[in-house]
């Protein structure tokens, strides 16, 4: 299966944008490899990434060679892929609505489109219930963002084979980045102090995403790259 997605995000307080282009494919069960670009102001940085074998490999950007990221906590992982899934995006969900608009065909395939807004802190009490212990400060922190967050997800699926076709998500965020700092008291800087955020410190983020999911039945290889020492 191959996927394509853009998105773009904006904190409102600086100014900034950000523009984020995906390309890639994926092979079952732990295969996947994408290409990724990213435009901040004039600055534009490519790099790739690879999965292979629950592996994840990067490439520096700067220097063009691949690293080993390490591998995944298997036990975590396997909890999270259990609690985290459309089906808990329904289970969760605020309103789930048919919407009966266009286009209807996505690639010469007929489709279906469905919205969904999830309710995001319950989504999160879902995904973590019988999970490791977590931080009280730092979910009670994210939940607060959570609640006042709004995201709603649009799906097209296949109208025979009932695959998905193309997911599309709308974000708006606020978050109050000095209740972060005092609920992840461990983060550093670069020159290893402690971050200090000023009271008041706000951010707004807005992201439209779109993923094109294509060539189901394709062949697609993927391979682990060659490790830089």
């Amino acid at each position: 299966m191959r996927a394509k997605a853009g998105s773009q995000g904006s904190f409102l307080s600086s100014n900034i944008t950000v523009d984020l282009t995906i390309s890639g494919a994926v092979k079952k069960p732990d295969q996947l490899e994408a290409t990724i670009e990213t435009k901040l102001g004039g600055l534009t940085v490519d790099t790739e990434v690879i999965a292979v074998a629950g592996r994840l490999y990067a490439k520096d950007p700067m220097t063009g060679k691949w690293k080993g990221l390490g591998r995944p906590d298997q036990a975590h992982s396997a909890k999270s892929k259990a609690g985290l899934s459309y089906q808990a995006l329904i289970d969760t969900a605020k309103s789930l609505a048919e919407i009966n608009d266009q286009p209807s065909a996505i690639n010469g395939v007929a489709v279906d489109h469905y919205r969904i807004v999830p309710n995001l802190a319950r989504l999160l009490a879902q995904v973590t219930a019988g999970g490791p212990s977590k931080d009280p400060q730092a979910m009670a922190a994210l939940q607060g963002i959570l609640q006042n967050a709004q995201l709603t997800a649009d799906v097209w699926t296949g109208t025979s084979d009932h695959l998905i076709r193309r997911v599309s998500y709308e974000v708006d965020v606020t978050a109050d980045l000095h209740a972060l700092s005092a609920a992840f008291p461990n983060g550093t800087g670069s020159n290893g102090q402690s971050v200090q955020i000023p009271a008041g410190s706000m951010a707004h983020l807005t992201a439209h995403v779109v993923i094109n999911l294509h060539d189901f039945n394709g062949t697609v290889t993927i391979t682990a790259p060659t490790v830089s020492s």
